[in-house]
């Protein structure tokens, strides 16, 4: 099954191969190169049940824009890396894109969880 997160990010189960963008091209990378991944929010490693629980806070419905970047870096086993950043300060941007921004950041993360659990 082929998961399209968006145009930029793709994950073929069938193949067990992902697609990264990089700033020229589209980046295929096998399941089993994935070697590790951390979620950054405002700079410090942070992990999806965190900033879900931010991203549905009755208290403060704007507490995920307090976040002043957001990115995820992935190694690989040959020794390389990707850091995708969503976002830095400064970044001006609507609530609207930043919650995308967010949202489809945890979205990556699930699915490399997914991949991560099931080669284990």
């Amino acid at each position: 099954m082929t998961k399209k997160i968006n145009q930029y990010f793709t994950f073929d189960d069938s193949k067990k191969e992902f697609s990264l963008p990089t700033i020229s091209k589209k980046t295929k990378y096998t399941y089993n190169s994935l070697k590790d991944f951390t979620l950054y929010a405002s700079g410090s490693p942070s992990d999806t049940v965190e900033i879900k629980e931010r991203l549905k806070s009755k208290k403060n419905y704007l507490n995920y824009l307090s976040f002043l970047s957001l990115w995820i870096e992935i190694n690989f086993e040959e020794d390389k890396s990707q850091k995708i950043v969503f976002y830095n300060t400064p970044y001006t941007a609507s609530e609207k894109e930043r919650k995308n921004f967010v949202e489809l950041a945890i979205d990556i993360i699930d699915k490399l969880n997914e991949i991560k659990s099931n080669s284990n």
